[in-house]
């Protein structure tokens, strides 16, 4: 099979295609270094290697097995650099058919419900076995890739997470005060979910926190008990935490400034967010509820709770300050109180008094 029926296949067939090109090459590179490269065989060798049919026994002498070696190696040299040629003709065409793809997908990611933003998933995930390939042999190919999701994405979930937060905004102004818990719980709750599934499918389609090439030079490798399973493994390293970071650079911003304006609206309003972030940073509520995760198996892998840590923060900042507002007119409600308390003892005084008389 040429590489260019390779390219074809990958740019036709990228569901099918996924296991069986990868396979190809690695047959390749085990028929580089194997047996029948050695004795030089193979369907890939050149011609000068397929005269050679003895090993050592051209001339009977040091002569003749020298020479045999060399071709040998020549043509050990030549599938290798054969094999280059094919490997970097296909992390081309995969690179540039999932660029294109990516693209793609984000320029139709405009329906107005945020949840539809998420359906690209399940276009890319069969594209998952690729992008570990390229991970482990063309780093800039794979950085490339990366740097354009996360390009193309951070507009649209920016944009998503803005919208969420004007609506709720146009409805506090309408809803009575007892109502902005359920107004900034459906918000926290559709932004958690999102961030939740962002995290599973980029931990899952870019092989984040995983060190392909140390498990690639471990030969077949072992499969942890999660992926025998089909389970997503929920991992918040370093570079997911990055990954995240870049994918939704608005989120803390546009959080606060709704709990700021939630403070502004009703005297009472950072409290009440303060109670709705706690929770989830609690890990008592949310949208996946408490039991998700298997407690600190699960939830303290999601990146949302960090990120939602600084939105409490902000609220327990304007929660203080509504307290120390109350505390400081307690001394002039007391005054006031006692002003009118000794009012109406004079009035009372004054009506049984003329009662009397």
């Amino acid at each position: 099979m040429s590489v260019k029926q390779i390219t074809k296949l990958v740019n036709t067939y990228p569901q099918q295609m996924s296991l069986n090109c990868l396979l190809y090459c690695t047959n390749l590179a085990g028929d580089a270094g194997g047996p029948r490269a050695r004795a030089g065989g193979g369907g890939g060798a050149s011609r000068g290697v397929e005269g050679v049919r003895g090993w050592g026994g051209v001339g009977g002498g040091e002569a003749g097995g020298c020479g045999a070696a060399a071709l040998r190696l020549g043509a050990v040299r030549e599938r290798l650099r054969r094999l280059a040629r094919a490997r970097d003709s296909l992390a081309a065409a995969l690179a540039r058919h999932l660029n294109n793809a990516l693209i793609h997908l984000g320029n139709a990611a405009h329906e107005p419900d945020p949840r539809d933003t998420r359906r690209h998933h399940a276009h890319l995930l069969p594209y998952a076995p690729f992008m570990r390939w390229l991970k482990d042999m063309d780093d800039k190919a794979y950085d490339g890739l990366v740097k354009v999701y996360v390009g193309t994405w951070a507009r649209v979930h920016e944009r998503t997470v803005r919208a969420a937060c004007e609506n709720a905004r146009a409805a506090l102004a309408a809803a009575p005060p007892d109502r902005a818990d359920l107004l900034l719980d459906e918000v926290l709750n559709l932004v958690e979910e999102l961030c939740n599934a962002e995290q599973d499918f980029c931990t899952q389609f870019f092989h984040l926190d995983v060190d392909v090439k140390g498990e690639s030079s471990d030969g077949d490798g072992e499969k942890s008990e999660s992926g025998e399973r089909g389970e997503v493994p929920r991992k918040c390293g370093a570079e997911t935490r990055r990954f995240m970071s870049e994918l939704f650079p608005t989120l803390d911003s546009e959080l606060v400034a709704l709990v700021a304006h939630l403070e502004r609206s009703d005297p009472y309003g950072a409290m009440r967010a303060l109670a709705c972030a706690g929770r989830r940073v609690l890990g008592e509520g949310g949208a996946g509820g408490a039991g998700e995760g298997g407690g600190a198996g699960g939830e303290e892998a999601r990146w949302w709770r960090g990120a939602l840590a600084g939105v409490a923060v902000a609220a327990k900042r304007g929660a203080d300050r509504a307290v120390a507002e109350r505390l400081a007119a307690l001394p002039d409600a007391v005054k006031q109180a006692s002003t009118t308390i000794s009012y109406s003892y004079i009035c009372i005084v004054f009506v049984n008094q003329h009662t009397l008389l």
